[in-house]
């Protein structure tokens, strides 16, 4: 250990830090804000990932039109931030689609924002990171910018820049999360999930594991394994405190644009829906949940939290179970009013084309 000099303290001769190094007590802390609470943070990126048909740039069109003014998102206090958009959509024309959702969703395009188009190519001027960061932080401190849509990822990053390689992942998206945080930014990046997933929801998403831990949160759209008409937006994952509630909604037609109408809350998880959506190859567990299904609905319908809590005795997952409802063509029936609606579960129209005595029948009965 080097010699004491005069004026310095024992710590700081022990830690031997340099002085113009960053001392954490000088560091204001900050509550995390929220764009949409526990869904969306201000300052961070946000991952929305599903298969098509589920309405991911329309859920992007609802979350620019709360930026820029309109009405409150569920389960978020009746904040309006009235900001702008930086929307980098690839995939849906400007013109036919995508403000025309905004608009619908009761938007003020006039604070929507997006790239040139190329005067020879009439194709609008690609932005890639890292290298257009420096110049979209200034157009995000100019018009006060509060939602950056990025739709989807891929058209977005260099063409030298590999997905599924983490280090080009952390080249790409940390000079993004940086900007993200120094001019208060909510980031919305859209993917897509594979198509044959086993595993929990955290791995279904294209590319490499770096892009989820990129994001502080990550957004999940599906079909609803209960009423096929209705959609559901799970949280996969959350740095920042407890998981909020599966929502609900459905994809509503307003003058040909589609619009997202909110359902509710569910009780299904990320994973319980991932499980549902996929196909794991247990051949025999699914055999048995049709010989379960089989049994319990032979003579009437059951609710489906009954039937989940009886499957859950017999070691049925309940992701099995409901591809066994789909192997079977047992339908879904909404009972009861709004504050109390619950589904049940019925036979087939004909009844099932053969009987149900088996071991699982015969399990459950005692």
């Amino acid at each position: 250990m080097r010699r004491k000099k005069e004026g310095e303290t024992r710590q700081e001769v022990s830690l031997g830090i340099p002085a113009h190094w960053l001392r954490w007590d000088s560091i204001r802390p900050q509550r995390l804000r929220w764009l949409w609470y526990g869904r969306i943070a201000v300052g961070s990126l946000t991952i929305i990932e599903g298969r098509k048909g589920q309405g991911k740039s329309t859920l992007c069109a609802a979350l620019a039109a709360h930026a820029t003014g309109a009405k409150s998102l569920p389960r978020q206090p009746a904040v309006k931030p009235a900001g702008g958009v930086l929307w980098l959509g690839q995939e849906d024309g400007a013109a036919t689609v995508s403000r025309p959702r905004i608009e619908a969703a009761g938007g003020k395009v006039a604070r929507v924002f997006s790239p040139p188009v190329d005067p020879e190519t009439h194709m609008p001027l690609r932005v890639t990171f890292p290298g257009d960061v420096p110049e979209l932080t200034g157009i995000v401190r100019a018009h006060r910018v509060k939602l950056l849509v990025i739709d989807p990822l891929s058209s977005c990053v260099s063409r030298d820049c590999n997905l599924s390689f983490e280090q080009d992942i952390r080249h790409a998206l940390t000079p993004l999360a940086l900007m993200a945080e120094a001019t208060e930014l909510a980031v919305v990046i859209v993917r897509h999930i594979r198509k044959a997933t086993n595993g929990p929801a955290l791995d279904a998403g294209l590319g490499g594991v770096g892009i989820g831990n990129m994001a502080r949160t990550i957004l999940r759209l599906d079909t609803d394994p209960d009423d096929a008409d209705r959609h559901l937006v799970s949280v996969v994952a959350n740095n920042s405190g407890k998981v909020e509630p599966t929502l609900s909604y459905r994809l509503q037609d307003c003058g040909g644009v589609p619009v997202i109408e909110w359902a509710g809350v569910s009780d299904l998880t990320a994973d319980q829906i991932a499980e549902a959506s996929g196909d794991t190859g247990e051949r025999d567990a699914r055999g048995d949940a049709r010989l379960f299904l089989r049994v319990e609905l032979d003579k009437s319908e059951k609710p489906v939290k009954d039937l989940e809590a009886r499957a859950d005795l017999a070691g049925i997952s309940r992701g099995t179970l409901r591809r066994a409802k789909k192997d079977l063509g047992v339908t879904s029936h909404p009972k009861g009013s709004n504050e109390d609606r619950y589904f049940v579960w019925r036979a087939p129209k004909g009844g099932f084309k053969d009987g149900g005595n088996g071991r699982v029948g015969a399990q459950i009965a005692h």
